[in-house]
Order: structure tokens, then C-alpha cells, then sequence
């Protein structure tokens, strides 16, 4: 599997595109627009896929204007301007579920018994496109929950309900390990929230695939773009079905780029401090 990695600036408005090919410890580096990166198709040198380049899904831990939270939420509503709403759609977190003793955790419901979420844009209604389980750890098994708005003809935006990121009532809420610094807390042995979510995403593609092609407008991507490091366990989570997994067609010829935001000397590993410069 290849895999493309893009260091997002918002500051610069650029790009690092590293293709690196799988055995193989040289990379080729080249600055361009994201804009353009991404317009262009996710090229991978030496391999053919029928798969559409020109379409595209997004996976992300917000997104404005649903949860915005942070600079990925902006950066995840400016990939809607990158193509048509036909070539694309996003994948994020439900946030805000009930979680008590007797039910556990559960997406909200309104009086008339429809799903519905707490927004940045207040309360909206969805319509639940699959419910099932999903294996996590070694003996669990957690039910996972697929969702879109509901009157929304585009099918443009997908939401995945997961225990222990949509008990959150907000993007982050109990995930320190995306704190910055030298001395920043983390998760310990609970591990990062975020997993199960790229987990559960990855457990859904083919039916957002197959749903977002039931407006009339073959969807058949070619590229799964994961952002910012909430969502880098994706790409494994994808590799675990293409490689060894009993639906691997459905996954054949979806390449994943990997795109962090703002970068800095935590993830390039260059020392700053005055000692080592």
C-alpha cells in the first residue's frame, strides 16, 4: 500500500505531498497547493485503479459548520470548495449522545421518535443509514451507528456514532493527547478515543459508498483523505481490510493520504531547544 502524507499550513496555504512507496525508505518531496493536490487526483506511481480520481472522501474529527472545534473544522469545510458536491463527501464524529447507567450511550431522539443531533447550527434531524457491530479489543463488541441529515439530497456529510467519542459533547472533550508542549497530558492506558471512531469509519465506507451512488451519480472514489492525527488510524484500519479482509473488493484501488495540520517539531522531530540547535 502507498500512502500520501501532506503537511497542511493555513498560515502558508501549501502543502508537503510525500509519496512513499511500501519497502521502500526514499521519498520525493514537492511543495504545491492543496487545492490543487487534491483537484488533480491522488496519483500513485505504478498503480492503476478504476476507480474515479476525481472523487474523494474526507474524514475528519469536526467539521464546520456541524462541530467545529478547531482549525480542522475550517480546513475540512474548505475541501467542500475543492470539487464538486457530486465527487465527495465527509465522515464525522456524532457528538453530544445521552450516556447514563440503565441506556449507556445513545444518539438523541425528539419527540416524534426521529434521530437528531446538537450542531454548531442547532438541532438537526438525521436519517440512520446502518446500525451494527463492530469487534474493538479482543472479546467486545460495540455497536456502531451510521447517519446523514436528514431532506439533504447531496448526501454530502456522514456521521458515525461511536460510545466514547459521541458521549463527547464536543470534538475533544476528554482527549488530551492533542495537547502541545514538551510536558502535555495523555490518555494513558485508556488510549486515544479516536481510534474506534477511524475503526467504525473505516467499517463504513462501503456503505457510504453505496449510499451516496443511490442519488442517481455513480460515487466510486479513489482516495480517502484522513486529517490530522485523530483520524491516522484509519489508513491501518483500511490496510486490515485490503489486505486480509473478506470484503477486500470493496476496498481495492482506495488509496488513503494522510494530512496533518501545522506540523511542528513534536511530529518532524527536530530539536528547538537551545542545547541541541
Amino acid at each position: 500500500m502507498k500512502i500520501n502524507a501532506i503537511n497542511y499550513n493555513a498560515g502558508v496555504k501549501a502543502a508537503i505531498a510525500v509519496n512513499s512507496a511500501a519497502g521502500k525508505r526514499t521519498l520525493s518531496p514537492k511543495i504545491i497547493s492543496l487545492s490543487d493536490y487534491l483537484a488533480q487526483g491522488v496519483s500513485f506511481t505504478g498503480e492503476n485503479t478504476k476507480r474515479n480520481k476525481a472523487q474523494v472522501i474526507f474524514i475528519g474529527a469536526e467539521s464546520d459548520p456541524y462541530s467545529k472545534a478547531g482549525g480542522v473544522g475550517t480546513v475540512m469545510k474548505d475541501y467542500r470548495s475543492f470539487t464538486s458536491p457530486n465527487n465527495q463527501v465527509e465522515i464525522i464524529p456524532y457528538y453530544g449522545a445521552t450516556n447514563d447507567k440503565e441506556n449507556g450511550c445513545t444518539p438523541l431522539k425528539d419527540k416524534d421518535g426521529n434521530y437528531v443531533m446538537k450542531t454548531n447550527k442547532g438541532i438537526i434531524k438525521l436519517d440512520l443509514v446502518e446500525e451494527k457491530e463492530m469487534q474493538w479489543g479482543k472479546d467486545e463488541h460495540s455497536k456502531i451507528m451510521l447517519f446523514k441529515e436528514k431532506g439533504k439530497k447531496d448526501n454530502l456529510s456522514y456521521f458515525v456514532f461511536t460510545d466514547e467519542v459521541s458521549s463527547m459533547k464536543k470534538p475533544y472533550q476528554r482527549a488530551y493527547v492533542y495537547q502541545s508542549g514538551a510536558k502535555q497530558k495523555t490518555n494513558g492506558w485508556n488510549g486515544d478515543p479516536y481510534a474506534k471512531f477511524s475503526k467504525a469509519a473505516v467499517e463504513f465506507l462501503p456503505k457510504v459508498i453505496e449510499d451516496k451512488s443511490s442519488n442517481g451519480n455513480l460515487f466510486d472514489p479513489a482516495t480517502v483523505v484522513c486529517s490530522d492525527s485523530q483520524t491516522a488510524y484509519v489508513i491501518e484500519y483500511m490496510a486490515q481490510h485490503t489486505i486480509n479482509g473478506e470484503d477486500k473488493d470493496k476496498f481495492d484501488g482506495i488509496k488513503p493520504t494522510y494530512v496533518g495540520h501545522n506540523l511542528g517539531p513534536g511530529y518532524s522531530a527536530k530539536h528547538q531547544c537551545k542545547t541541541c540547535l
